[in-house]
């Protein structure tokens, strides 16, 4: 299989129609999948788990995540922490978010 039919396969895993190219982090991603020999089964796993992490890793104070702030997140969501603001407010303190996320984050503890 070549790199472009790689990428049709993977496009048709999408639970969305999704046309054009791909954004670059995406397109990136899915280009080493390829050369790295995982199968578009395994891709499509792999950039679930991928979204799971960065969705909440994006919101965190530090511009580097640790395998700690990866476990946190992936505790959160074995616990059933589903959105990003509340795997925040089950696994981070308000001071490992960024400043002007907090307020929109830890004001609605309840939420």
């Amino acid at each position: 299989m070549k790199l472009d039919e790689y990428f049709e396969e993977y496009r048709k895993t999408l639970a969305a129609e999704f046309e054009g190219a791909f954004p670059r982090d995406m397109a990136s991603c899915i280009a080493a999948g390829y050369y790295a020999g995982l199968s578009v089964e395994k891709m499509h796993v792999f950039m679930v788990r991928r979204a799971e992490i960065s969705s909440v890793s994006v919101a965190l104070a530090n511009q580097n995540t640790s395998p700690a702030d990866i476990e946190k997140i992936i505790q959160a969501r074995k616990a059933g922490k589903i959105y990003p603001a509340d795997i925040l407010r089950h696994a981070f303190e308000p001071q490992e978010v960024k400043e002007d996320l907090r307020k929109e984050v830890f004001d609605d503890k309840n939420a």
